[in-house]
């Protein structure tokens, strides 16, 4: 199946992980058990796992940056 994936399913990988770990073809096959559409493969469970890790990273470190410009900024005014 082609289709986006649903909120359901993001939030149901995001629990199954924590058991399954990066055994994507387990976690697909678990996700898509009780689907009509067709089952989820290995790959789009793990494309959206890693995007949404690299999101998640990428936004501490722009939070970790801003912190660390504002210290700098505060040594120097003071």
């Amino acid at each position: 199946d082609k289709s986006d994936l649903t909120i359901q399913e993001k939030h149901k990988i995001d629990r199954l992980q924590s058991i399954y770990m990066k055994k994507w073809a387990e976690l697909a096959k678990a996700l898509s058990n009780n689907r009509k559409d067709g089952r989820r493969t290995e790959l789009q469970v793990k494309n959206y796992w890693n995007s949404k890790h690299r999101t998640n990273n990428r936004n501490k470190n722009k939070s970790y940056e801003r912190i660390s410009d504002q210290m700098r900024l505060k040594k120097i005014l003071n």
